[in-house]
């Protein structure tokens, strides 16, 4: 019985683990520290980016919707490389709070749309994509989720 109880609050604790956000470190793996495995299927939500050609230093409103999700994290990469992108996150709708390595959700409640803005450093000049952990609940997660190209001069 005492087993029971103690697994049970464990997965209690893992559930609300980050109701807040990501951790910093959950940008490099776009992994989620639910202990399951991320989804395989192609995930319902999209990353819509405008405009899809900026100037060094220039910002891009960066739009993540699809069906109900309770967390997520959208990181920047170069496209090539897939190295991360330097620059600096503002959050639009106040469901978000920026990290120094991406943006993330600032409370579990549940959303179908988030609305950032990203401004690559001015130092940057190449392709850039957004990638996205999405999670909808504690056992389903993707971070599959992908922009399509942005041009960066």
């Amino acid at each position: 019985m005492l087993f029971k109880l103690a697994a049970v609050c464990s997965l209690a604790a893992v559930a609300f683990a980050y109701p807040s956000g990501a951790p910093e470190g959950t940008c490099a793996t776009l992994t989620p520290k639910h202990q399951v495995a991320a989804q395989n299927s192609k995930s319902s939500h999209e990353i819509y980016v405008s405009p899809n050609a900026i100037r060094a230093g220039s910002p891009t409103s960066v739009t993540l919707h699809g069906s109900t999700f309770r967390g997520f994290l959208i990181v920047a990469r170069d496209a090539s490389t897939e190295q991360a992108v330097q620059g600096t996150w503002a959050a639009l709708d106040g469901s978000s709070k920026a990290l120094g390595c991406g943006i993330t959700h600032n409370s579990k409640d549940p959303k179908s749309q988030v609305n950032v803005q990203f401004t690559p450093s001015r130092s940057y000049r190449g392709q850039l994509v957004f990638r996205a952990a999405v999670v909808q609940d504690i056992d389903t997660y993707w971070n599959n989720v992908i922009s399509e190209v942005i041009n960066v001069s």
